[in-house]
């Protein structure tokens, strides 16, 4: 499962640099799906805490903050600083 997790994730960093939001949004929704059912990870947060940032410049308020909130945990739980600062400036 983590290999078809870090693929989709890889299929969200392609569409993203193709411009293709809508295609990077699914593959990280996949993402997510799949890790919830995994031990937490960094992989996990990133994908939370990029799918709560999509959330906020689309205006979909409460799907951004439960998304951020749970990034912000998992960050928290395994240590991750990048992920932290990141997080903090998506609440800017």
């Amino acid at each position: 499962m983590i290999g078809l997790s870090a693929a989709e994730l890889s299929l969200a960093s392609v569409a993203l640099c193709a411009e293709d939001r809508a295609g990077a949004r699914a593959h990280l929704e996949a993402a997510a799906a799949i890790f919830e059912g995994l031990r937490s990870t960094h992989q996990e947060a990133w994908a939370l805490a990029v799918l709560a940032a999509m959330a906020t410049e689309d205006g979909e308020a409460e799907a951004a903050r439960h998304r951020l909130e749970r990034a912000q945990r998992l960050f928290e739980l395994l240590g991750g600083e990048a992920g932290i600062a990141y997080c903090r400036g998506i609440e800017a």
